[in-house]
C-alpha cells in the first residue's frame, strides 16, 4: 500500500465547531504502518532520503498550496 492510497482511505473527524478532532484509520492502513515503520527506532537514512525526496518535490515545484490540503481534508 503506498502512502497516497493510505491517505485515502483516513477519514477526519469533526465536532460540532467544525474542528477536526479524531482521525479513523482502517486495520489494514494501520497494520502496514507498524508493519513498514519502526516507530520506536526510526531509521535516520529512511527519514534523510524522505527529506530528500520532500526537497526534491519542493524544487521541482510538484507541491499544492497549503489552503488547497485544508480545503481537501474539509470535504472529507
Amino acid at each position: 500500500m503506498t502512502t497516497i492510497e493510505a491517505q485515502t482511505l483516513v477519514k477526519f473527524v469533526k465536532n460540532a465547531a467544525g474542528q477536526t478532532t479524531d482521525v479513523l484509520v482502517p486495520l489494514a492502513v494501520w497494520e502496514a504502518l507498524l508493519e513498514n515503520y519502526d516507530l520506536e527506532n526510526p531509521d535516520p537514512e529512511s527519514i534523510a532520503a524522505s527529506l530528500h525526496r520532500g526537497l526534491e518535490d519542493i524544487k521541482a515545484g510538484r507541491t499544492k498550496p497549503l489552503a488547497e490540503l485544508w480545503a481537501s481534508l474539509d470535504a472529507e
